[in-house]
């Protein structure tokens, strides 16, 4: 299977965007963000993980309570600050209305994420208290981890949901959600790369890699698998022993199989950083890893080296929150 990048049609907003796919009961889902990449990724991710389901999408808010009124949505994720309305100003029309008052909202802000330093720490716990006051059901900062969001939505509207195919079907890189065709695990030099992206990712909360997608030109991906011949290399403690040399401090990270389309993928399930940053043990410079040095994965969703004050800040800051 091709998957082909998702452009976001600007016909569609203040419109219905279906995914039908099986007759009956359809989960409802209404996504209200004035970013239409952010509506572009949220359709993408659940119309992978759900096999019965429409997606309605606003980019303001008369026209999200006219959707929300009119379809009854499961639950409706919507961004706090935009203009002509914010996401509180929704939350009072939603809930203002007999028709909408109970539907649970999620919110996901960029006004949550951890600050750059103490004080914007603080500032960012105040909002996300603000938010659960105001009546959100569920809070999350951006940029938002995948699997924890869908984890969140399958808990609230009680549905068998495939967290895996969806984001395997999802076709785009994001900070928390990396692909890869496949890792060369028997040379020093393809640890070291593999190494360098897992470094980054628990740098910035954790993530997942998948392996057996590969990037056919630029944001095209194919779901291709491994070869089974490749398989063995990828036991738990193989890959966490051939890693260890290179992260400082040492940490476990997942490993497991997932069959999609008849083909085997590899889900590599990073895990947050606590405490401290994650820092490369040693040089590799064909993985441009060099010791002592700290890795973040960016909003690009490229793995790549703290550059400047600010981004060092703004990785303490997180654990500041944490600690």
């Amino acid at each position: 299977m091709v998957c082909e990048p998702r452009s976001y049609d600007k016909k569609m907003v203040n419109k219905e965007k279906i995914a039908i796919t099986d007759p009956g009961r359809f989960i409802r889902l209404l996504f209200v963000d004035d970013e239409p990449n952010i509506l572009d990724l949220l359709s993408s991710l659940f119309t992978g993980a759900y096999k019965k389901i429409r997606v309605y999408v606003a980019e303001a808010n008369q026209e999200a309570i006219r959707l929300a009124v009119n379809h009854q949505p499961d639950l409706i994720i919507s961004d706090i600050a935009r203009p002509d309305g914010d996401g509180y100003e929704f939350l009072k029309l939603l809930r203002a209305n007999q028709r909408t008052k109970y539907i649970p909202v999620f919110s996901v802000s960029g006004t949550t994420s951890p600050g750059y330093d103490k004080k914007n720490v603080i500032k960012a716990e105040a909002e996300e208290l603000r938010q659960y006051r105001a009546g959100f059901t569920r809070v999350f900062p951006k940029p938002f981890d995948l699997k924890q969001l869908l984890d969140a939505v399958n808990w609230y509207i009680m549905a068998d949901m495939s967290t895996d195919k969806a984001l395997l079907n999802l076709c785009t890189e994001t900070p928390t959600l990396d692909y890869k065709e496949s890792v060369d695990l028997s040379t020093r030099d393809g640890r070291a790369c593999l190494a360098k992206d897992v470094i980054a990712m628990a740098n910035i909360g954790g993530g997942t890699i998948i392996i057996g997608v590969a990037e056919q030109s630029r944001g095209h991906f194919a779901k291709v698998g491994l070869d089974p011949e490749k398989l063995g290399e990828f036991e738990a403690s193989l890959v966490n022993k051939w890693l260890r040399p290179f992260i400082d401090p040492s940490f476990h990270i997942g490993v497991r199989r997932v069959i999609e389309d008849e083909r085997i993928f590899i889900f590599l399930e990073v895990p947050g950083a606590k405490e401290t940053p994650i820092l490369a043990r040693k040089d590799n410079k064909a993985a441009s890893l060099y010791q002592g040095r700290v890795y973040i994965r960016s909003s690009a969703a490229e793995s790549r080296e703290i550059t400047d004050s600010v981004e060092l800040r703004q990785l303490l800051g997180r654990f500041l929150k944490e600690s």
